[in-house]
């Protein structure tokens, strides 16, 4: 990986310079090359998502824009460790799996697919995305303002947690948890959600979108002129700026940060990123953001590679699917792989 040296990031642009504003299912005043824009936004997965899709066709354009919000809605079910905040009355499987009290419990072939997947990915990574943090996930709560856990509630979690603790059965559509493993697929599922909703933009016919999923990023092509889809890299030490911008076509850009989630006790900032192998949040970097043609995989990668920082990194990049990353330090030394580099455009002063 190449470096880059930035002396300052003071920079006046805010995180996704494509949207000064957003409006629900609304056509927009902006035309290019005879196609329109439409714009949608709502709340899912803890986040702001919004989507900007150009189309002749307006009915079609709406259309499309409700299904891939409705994909949202249905993936968060799906993943959803807890039953409440569910839109559909039954409790998911992830629930039903993690209160089996270790027995095989059947699930969808879907859910087994994306489980039975991430192992796999995680797994050329070092296992350095798991799986079966639940315990030590809920344990901190950085979702409810965090809760700044001991050594010793640390270290006896720990014992539960490991992507080994899954047990799939392929012929019976089971997932097993050993030694009270909990699982958890917060660092996949909105990189998943993302890559269903594309998939209902283009088989329905949408050549140019942008999908922001508050961190999980997704071009369809290109801007209806040509040009690339404009996406900013935002400053972790200050959110309200970006350091550079990347100039995405038919890519996934997949975030993960130290200001993403995080609280702070006794002046020291704990974010939600955990290494599998301490409990505690990793440390290894401020902001990692991974490139390639699939957001699920970019989700868990953004995830698996910030845990194992630089050198961990350059270990696994022979054995995980061909990816690009840009990486900002804790000195804020930013860093970039060669096929990023030649997208990204760093701002100075």
């Amino acid at each position: 990986m190449q470096k880059i040296f930035v002396k300052n990031l003071f920079f006046f642009l805010i995180f996704l310079m494509l949207f000064s504003g957003c409006q629900k299912n609304e056509l927009t005043a902006n035309s290019v090359n005879g196609y329109q824009a439409y714009e949608t936004s709502f709340f899912a997965m803890d986040t702001v998502i919004r989507i900007t899709a150009y189309a002749q066709d307006e009915g079609l354009a709406v259309s499309l824009l409700q299904q891939a919000e409705q994909e949202f809605n249905r993936v968060s079910d799906l993943c959803n460790a807890h039953t409440e905040n569910m839109l559909r009355p039954e409790a998911s499987d992830v629930w039903r799996v993690n209160n089996a009290g270790g027995e095989p419990c059947k699930v969808s072939e879907e859910l087994f697919t994306l489980l039975e997947n991430a192992l796999l990915l995680s797994a050329a990574a070092e296992n350095s995305f798991d799986a079966a943090m639940g315990s030590l996930i809920n344990l901190w709560d950085i979702k409810n303002g965090g809760y700044l856990p001991t050594s010793e509630e640390i270290s006896s979690l720990l014992a539960s947690c490991g992507n080994e603790k899954i047990v799939l059965n392929r012929e019976a559509l089971t997932v097993q948890l050993k030694e009270s493993a909990q699982l958890d697929l917060g660092g996949i599922a909105k990189g998943y959600a993302t890559d269903c909703a594309a998939a209902v933009l283009r088989e329905g016919g949408i050549e140019h979108a942008l999908i922001d999923a508050g961190g999980n990023i997704f071009a369809i092509g290109a801007k209806p002129d040509g040009n690339p889809w404009q996406v900013g890299i935002r400053n972790p030490e200050n959110p309200e700026s970006v350091v550079g911008v990347l100039a995405l076509s038919n890519c996934a850009a997949v975030t993960s940060a130290v200001d993403q989630r995080y609280f702070v006790a006794d002046g020291v900032r704990y974010h939600h990123i955990l290494d599998p192998e301490t409990g505690y949040p990793a440390d290894s970097c401020l902001s990692l953001t991974v490139l390639c043609d699939n957001s699920t995989e970019a989700d868990l990668l953004s995830t698996a590679l910030f845990v194992l920082g630089e050198e961990g990194i350059a270990e696994v990049m022979v054995d995980i699917p061909p990816v690009d990353i840009v990486i900002i330090e804790n000195d804020s030394e930013i860093i970039a792989t060669k096929g990023a580099e030649q997208i990204l455009t760093l701002l100075e002063e």
